[in-house]
């Protein structure tokens, strides 16, 4: 019984993480159709300005989010487990799951670079997509 117990236990990790994974890509599509929005209407210059923002916003323009919790400052602040959070502190999406685990996401444009000083300098004509991208040395 208790084996079967640790079983079931390791399978919702994988199953929560799955679920995470599936959320993630389904969130960059959307911020992909609104990339194509803003070129398609000349205004893809506009897409530099959510570089390290809260992507929610966007997200929900379009897409249900049940579990979205709200901006937070910093992790300590965290609540509710199985849920997304905005970590103003660290411009980051975070999921907390449901052992307490915390993984990090953050939005990008993919011509920005990791600073606001880069993102300045970027040329705006250039082609560029907003992104979810996982942090490294998250799980």
């Amino acid at each position: 019984m208790v084996m079967f117990l640790v079983h079931a236990a390791r399978l919702e990790q994988v199953v929560e993480k799955t679920t995470i994974e599936k959320k993630i890509n389904e969130f960059n599509s959307v911020l992909m159709v609104l990339t194509m929005e803003h070129m398609i209407s000349s205004q893809r210059k506009e897409l530099i300005k959510y570089h390290h923002t809260n992507p929610f916003p966007l997200i929900m323009s379009r897409y249900t989010v049940t579990n979205y919790f709200g901006e937070v400052e910093g992790k300590l602040s965290l609540g509710e487990k199985g849920g997304w959070y905005y970590d103003l502190s660290e411009n980051t999406v975070i999921y907390l799951t449901i052992d307490g685990e915390i993984v990090s996401y953050r939005m990008v444009h993919t011509h920005a670079g990791n600073d606001a000083e880069q993102a300045a300098m970027v040329n705006k004509d250039e082609l560029g997509l907003l992104t979810l991208e996982k942090l490294l040395g998250e799980n």
